[in-house]
C-alpha cells in the first residue's frame, strides 16, 4: 500500500561539518587498494594511521572493491570515501566527530558498504553515490542526502540499523533539498530497521518492504517544490512518495508525543500486504 503523510511545518537546518571539496593538513590518505586493517600504519600514507585530530580519506578512483577492517574502537574527526569500499567494523564502534561524506567530489560516485559494528557520525552525500547498512551493521546520526545535484541512495539490509539516539527537534534526516536532486532510502527485510526522530522528503522516496521496520516521530512529505501544506484542491504535484509492501513491513509515524518541544498530533500506522 501507499501512504502519504503530511505534518506540522519544521525549518530544516544546515549542520554539515567541513567542506565538501577542500581537504586539510591532517588528512590522512589511504594507500593499500587491496584493503588491509584500519589501524595498521602501512596501509597508509605516510606510515600513519588516522587519529581523533585527523581526516581519513578513503579516495581510490578504480572500481575494484576492497574492504577495510576495524579491529578496535576507533575516534576519527572526518571520513571521505570514494570507489567501492566496504567498512568491516568488526564488533567494534568507531566515532566520526565531524561525520563522513560518501563521494569524494560532485561528479565522483562511491559505493559504500557498512558491516558488523556501530559506526557514530552525521552523514552527507556528494555525489550520486550509495550506501548500504548491511549486516549486523548500525548506523547512528543524521543524514543529509541531495543538497547538490545528485541522485543518492540508502540502502539498509541483512538486518542493519540507521538511528538517531537523540530525540532532536532539528531536522534529522534531509532528502533531496537541491532543485534537481533526488534522494531513495530503502528499508530491506526482516530485521532491517529506520528509527529517527524526522524526515524531510523534498524530492525521494521511502521504500519499506519484505517485512522491514520505520519509526519516524514526523514524516514530511513536499507536494510541490518546498511545499508540505496541501494545497486546494488536494495533494496535486507530489515530489515524495512512500511505498510499504510485503508481509509484515510497517512503517510507524508519529509514536510518540513530545510537549517541550512544542508537538502534537496522532499516531499514523502503515502495514505491507499481509498475502
Amino acid at each position: 500500500m501507499r501512504c502519504f503523510v503530511s505534518s506540522i511545518t519544521i525549518c530544516a537546518s544546515v549542520w554539515l561539518a567541513g567542506s565538501a571539496n577542500l581537504l586539510r593538513a591532517a588528512d590522512i590518505f589511504w594507500n593499500n587498494p587491496s584493503g588491509g586493517v584500519f589501524s595498521d600504519p602501512a596501509n597508509w600514507v605516510g606510515g600513519k594511521a588516522p587519529t581523533a585530530a585527523d581526516r581519513a580519506a578513503f579516495t581510490w578512483s578504480n572500481t575494484t572493491p576492497f574492504t577495510v577492517q576495524f579491529t578496535d574502537d576507533q575516534t576519527i574527526q572526518e571520513v571521505f570515501l570514494r570507489g567501492r569500499v566496504t567498512l568491516d567494523l568488526g564488533a567494534t564502534h568507531t566515532q566520526v566527530t565531524s561525520g563522513f561524506q560518501v563521494g569524494y567530489f560532485a561528479d565522483e560516485s562511491a559505493t559504500v558498504k557498512l558491516l558488523n559494528g556501530h559506526i557514530t557520525g552525521d552523514t552527507r552525500f556528494a555525489s550520486s553515490s550509495e550506501l548500504i547498512v548491511g549486516q549486523d551493521a548500525q548506523l547512528e546520526g543524521r543524514m543529509v542526502m541531495g543538497r547538490s545535484n545528485t541522485n543518492s541512495k540508502l540502502s539498509i539490509l541483512d538486518g542493519g540499523r540507521f538511528f538517531n539516539a537523540t530525540d532532536d527537534p532539528i531536522s534529522s534526516i534531509s532528502v533531496g533539498q537541491a532543485p534537481t536532486s533526488r534522494g531513495t532510502i530503502n528499508v530491506l527485510g526482516a530485521g532491517s530497521q529506520l528509527i529517527h526522530w524526522e524526515a524531510i522528503f523534498y524530492r525521494g522516496d521511502l521504500n519499506i518492504r519484505d517485512g522491514a521496520y520505520a519509526q519516524l516521530e514526523t514524516l514530511r512529505l513536499a507536494r510541490s517544490p518546498n511545499i508540505f501544506d496541501p494545497p486546494p484542491g488536494g495533494d496535486i504535484g507530489i515530489e515524495a512518495t512512500v511505498l510499504v509492501t510485503g508481509a509484515n513491513s510497517k512503517l510507524a509515524v508519529n509514536v510518540h508525543r513530545h510537549e517541550r518541544h512544542g508537538r502534537s498530533g496522532h499516531s499514523r500506522r502503515c502495514h505491507g500486504d499481509n498475502s
